[in-house]
């Protein structure tokens, strides 16, 4: 199989996909129907993440070559790992190019289980995704690439040509995009809620929300409330054990001046990638508001150190270094009001 399709049979196949789209819209069957035929499309072929049988259903319009989408993948990965009732349904929406349509059809030919595990390949690194990506990642499956073809069976034309009329019929707009209790999603928070089966503040376990709860009690000036929400969302970060997740909670607990609160994230954040600037830039926060000055100067020189000189950025953690060393007193309010933005 060639690694890349030409750009005339990239033509050709969306001429193609643009006529099956123009039919499945015109015999399509209604939306609720469509809906439970891509599901059944997707199950059958193994692109189902999470449990299988979970009674929370969350469907996901994704690209392989989507930043957002593979961001996106980390954090329902956190939510799988809390939610044992989640049920992550994977609907190809290859819509940024001759290379994201060409993997996708490589991609919808793979036996199951090979599928999520080249799906996870793929959507937790940084590669560009094309045929030869999904390829070699099918290889590591144990899959028979032999048997692949390009160009694809009509089969895996319709499948994409389905998934777009669904999206059109759902509001999609762009990837990624989530489908979840009869509507789309507005973003992580609203899925985590949606997940959650959120009741109110405190009573979700996920450290998004309770970061958010945090938040709203902070406005309303209920600080204990603030601090033990803080404090749960520590913990939950604990248990999803990764650095972007310890780091959200540092960073938003800090700006809530809270930092002795979340300090244990703002350490482990670090301790898991102690070369991330940002991850330094959140400590170095939480340590200039609870007083520690030479650890927080090292862990802003460091953030500068990595940044461009003239970026807005760095101007601010160099401002936040003179305060600090100048040995006047820090108002927590101003130096959270610098390092905001």
């Amino acid at each position: 199989m060639r690694s890349a399709r030409p750009i005339a049979q990239f033509v050709l196949g969306a001429w193609l996909a643009g006529i099956l789209i123009s039919n499945a819209q015109a015999q399509a069957p209604s939306t609720d129907a469509l809906l439970h035929q891509v599901e059944a499309d997707a199950e059958a072929r193994g692109a189902v993440l999470g449990n299988p049988q979970g009674t929370t259903t969350l469907l996901e319009f994704y690209d392989f070559n989507c930043g957002p989408c593979r961001e996106a993948n980390a954090v329902l990965e956190r939510f799988m790992r809390s939610n044992s009732n989640l049920r992550i349904v994977l609907v190809e929406h290859p819509i940024l190019g001759p290379d994201s349509r060409a993997a996708a059809e490589v991609a919808l030919q793979l036996p199951r289980p090979a599928y999520t595990k080249v799906y996870s390949a793929i959507m937790g690194g940084a590669r560009h995704a094309n045929p030869s990506l999904v390829l070699r990642e099918a290889q590591i499956a144990d899959v028979d690439v032999s048997k692949l073809t390009m160009p694809a069976p009509l089969s895996a034309e319709v499948t994409i040509a389905n998934n777009a009329v669904l999206a059109e019929r759902l509001g999609v707009r762009g990837v990624p995009s989530f489908y979840i209790d009869g509507r789309l999603s507005g973003g992580v928070d609203e899925i985590a809620r949606d997940i959650c089966g959120y009741h109110g503040p405190g009573t979700c376990s996920n450290y998004i929300v309770l970061v958010d709860d945090a938040e709203d009690a902070h406005r309303r000036g209920a600080g204990a409330n603030a601090r033990r929400y803080l404090a749960m969302a520590v913990a939950d970060a604990q248990q999803v054990n990764l650095g972007d997740s310890y780091n959200e909670v540092c960073w938003d607990g800090a700006l809530l001046d809270e930092a002795r609160t979340v300090m244990p994230a703002c350490l482990a954040a670090v301790a898991a990638a102690p070369d991330n600037e940002d991850y330094r830039d959140s400590r170095g926060l939480a340590e200039a508001l609870v007083g520690d000055r030479a650890h927080a100067i090292a862990d802003f020189q460091y953030f500068v150190d990595q940044k461009p000189s003239a970026s807005r950025a760095a101007a601010a953690r160099r401002t936040a270094i003179t305060m600090l060393q100048s040995g006047a007193p820090i108002y927590n309010a101003r130096l959270i009001a610098l390092l905001r933005d």
